[in-house]
């Protein structure tokens, strides 16, 4: 038995034929589809992110970008995780 909290490693396990696993889908957008075969799970498994700050930070444009940006790419990820999901 192998064990791994990370879902790179996960995916790169299974890529290289050493059995099956359950990641949070935004783990696999750097695999490789034709090394992988990616199906649904069910029930829904809910994945939490958090971005941690210092409480007396002051504003700063660079943090704020970065964070929109992270905001704007996991409502994409999300919206295409949603299709694939759909398609299947």
């Amino acid at each position: 038995m192998i064990e791994t909290p990370y879902g790179a490693t996960i995916c790169a396990m299974v890529a290289r034929g050493l059995g099956v696993g359950v990641v949070n889908p935004l783990a696999t957008s750097d695999t490789n589809p034709a090394r992988i075969v990616f199906r649904p799970f069910s029930p829904e498994v809910m994945f939490r992110g958090f971005t941690v700050c210092p409480q007396l930070q002051h504003s700063n444009p660079l943090v704020k970008a970065f964070l929109d940006l992270s905001k704007e790419t996991m409502a994409t990820e999300a919206a295409r995780l949603r299709d694939f999901a759909a398609a299947d």
